[in-house]
């Protein structure tokens, strides 16, 4: 899966829309996770959550200025956001925020993995656990 970062000088100039491009093309490729990185009112991470089924991690960053500086302003706005299947990490944490998604993304590849294989068996014994004999 390949890395894309969308930025741009100030607000306005059109983030958005490409971002929205960009998650259509993840949404397409089968994305299992995204991570959403937002600054001043964080509004992306809520965005993008509404518009796909796979989990978004947000994450927060400390750009801004005002009530908003230092992160605190877009770590509010999406603890506080109503979208569902929507997590957020701390401010300026992109790695937590990958690592949570390779996390989401290795466990259900690993359950889609295990479905198939037991569909795949049916005579294994009653409650018995996967790869162990």
């Amino acid at each position: 899966m390949p890395r894309i970062a969308v930025a741009g000088a100030s607000s306005g100039v059109g983030k958005t829309l490409v971002a929205c491009g960009v998650v259509h093309a993840l949404r397409e490729a089968g994305a299992g996770a995204i991570v959403a990185v937002a600054g001043m009112e964080g509004a992306l991470a809520t965005v993008v959550t509404s518009v796909v089924d796979v989990p978004v991690i947000g994450v927060p960053t400390s750009v801004g200025y005002g009530h908003g500086g230092g992160g605190e302003g877009a770590l509010s706005s999406m603890l506080q956001s109503c979208a569902l299947g929507m997590s957020v990490v701390n401010i300026d944490n992109g790695i937590g925020g990958g690592a949570a998604a390779a996390s989401i993304c290795r466990r259900a590849g690993r359950g889609a993995g295990e479905a198939a294989g037991a569909q795949a068996d049916p005579g294994g014994a009653a409650g018995s656990v996967p790869g162990r004999s």
